[in-house]
């Protein structure tokens, strides 16, 4: 009888419900060197009841202090047969931790150790000044503090350390062996820089360089700057803008030319042909620093319609033919007689400065093509509407003039005999 009481007692436990459970826990991840950890994932997994399972908590991650705040509430029934600890985890860059914590009244913070040491990176200018730069390394990206100092958490192993400072970028190599320091100093430069226009004309107007902005007056400055070589220039005159990518380290001494002048169309002529019109111009860019008459992105191109009787036809689009040089040309053809013409000619350089031009034309008759008479023929003859060759007619011209010799000489000879007449009497 005792052990059925026995057995039954225990089952009544093993169906008693707990209360529910809150752990509040402080975790603090340092490295190696003691140094508190920042941007470590925490999280942990533990059971619900024996009967739900168990449970994993979304990741939390480290603050600049290397601290994270846990708070595990479970508001399920714990039978007897609930686990009371859980699972902690602790991961940084691929390396994970796992410890199992008994839940414990009134603990307030665990500290973590991962074996990882700490790369500094520090950007300075010639005075040893900190500069403000962001550092990449295995795509996470910091900006270093006022006195140019960043720092990463990393396991040991070999890695690329990029540098961005005023938008030029330097790469350098880093092995962590143990702490490492890389030093970024960077140079100051001097440059004298002209701005002009394609035809070689001061300019008004501003240069940019390393996020430093300077005026220019009269097309002539001269800027000193902190960067990483090469540099990006950038200039600016009458809301044109252009960039050029120069070595500091290599020139001291740089023009910025901004083309600010269109194309020039000339000598456009019409000619008429048996099919229709040969339209031919010239379409020049010309000055010292032109960047020339774009031939492929918009290449020059002939918009025309023609208006027969009244009618206008729809709007056709053809591209120029570059034939030599600046020279270009285009044909027209199936225009009507007595139909007109109007046509616009567009073009631009590659500093995407447009001109146009425009015109029109009436169109008159085609010509006819000119029969090419045969060799040695003409076309003579009473009796003959046809072709004679050149014999006959030299036959024809011979005969008459025989005929025209022998009435010469029988009025000759009848004249002559009239006088002897005369002179017997």
């Amino acid at each position: 009888m005792k052990n059925i009481l026995l057995v039954c007692f225990l089952v009544f436990l093993i169906g008693v419900p707990f209360a529910e459970f809150i752990e509040e826990l402080d975790v603090l991840v340092v490295d190696s060197n003691n140094r508190s950890m920042e941007g470590v994932s925490v999280w942990t997994n533990y059971q619900l009841n024996s009967i739900k399972g168990y449970v994993t908590t979304n990741k939390q991650y480290t603050g600049q202090d290397g601290i994270v705040h846990l708070k595990l509430i479970n508001n399920e029934y714990q039978e007897s047969l609930t686990k009371t600890d859980y699972t902690l985890f602790v991961e940084y860059m691929g390396e994970q931790q796992s410890h199992t914590v008994d839940v414990e009244s009134g603990r307030r913070s665990r500290t973590y150790y991962i074996n990882i040491s700490q790369a500094t990176i520090r950007v300075f200018d010639e005075y040893k000044g900190g500069l403000k730069a962001n550092v990449t390394i295995l795509d996470v990206t910091k900006e270093t503090g006022d006195s140019g100092f960043v720092f990463f958490n990393l396991p040991g192993g070999e890695y690329g350390v990029i540098v961005n400072y005023a938008n030029s970028v330097q790469k350098y190599p880093l092995l962590m062996e143990g702490d490492t320091l890389i030093e970024v100093p960077l140079t100051e430069y001097s440059l004298n820089v002209s701005l002009v226009d394609d035809k070689g004309s001061s300019l008004n107007g501003t240069i940019k360089v390393a996020e430093k902005t300077w005026d220019v007056y009269n097309g002539k400055v001269k800027i000193k700057f902190t960067a990483i070589p090469p540099v990006l220039i950038e200039g600016m005159a009458d809301n044109n803008a252009v960039a050029k990518e120069i070595n500091p380290k290599l020139v001291k001494e740089v023009i910025i030319s901004i083309d600010t002048h269109e194309p020039e169309i000339s000598g456009v002529t019409q000619t008429k042909t048996s099919s229709g019109y040969d339209l031919s111009l010239i379409i020049s860019d010309t000055g010292t620093y032109a960047t020339g008459v774009d031939t492929k992105i918009n290449p020059p191109t002939l918009k025309y319609t023609i208006t027969d009787k009244e009618e206008k036809g729809q709007e056709r689009t053809l591209n120029l033919l570059n034939s030599n040089g600046d020279q270009y040309k285009i044909s027209l053809t199936n225009i009507p007689e007595n139909a007109v013409v109007d046509y616009e000619v567009l073009a631009s350089d590659l500093s995407s400065n447009k001109v146009s031009y425009s015109n029109s034309f009436l169109a008159s008759p085609p010509i006819q093509p000119i029969e090419k008479p045969k060799q040695n023929t003409t076309v003579i003859g009473p009796d003959s509407p046809g072709d004679l060759e050149i014999g006959e007619v030299f036959k024809w011209i011979l005969i008459g003039l025989g005929f025209i010799v022998g009435i010469l000489i029988l009025y000759a000879v009848f004249k002559l005999k009239t006088e002897m007449k005369e002179e017997n009497k």
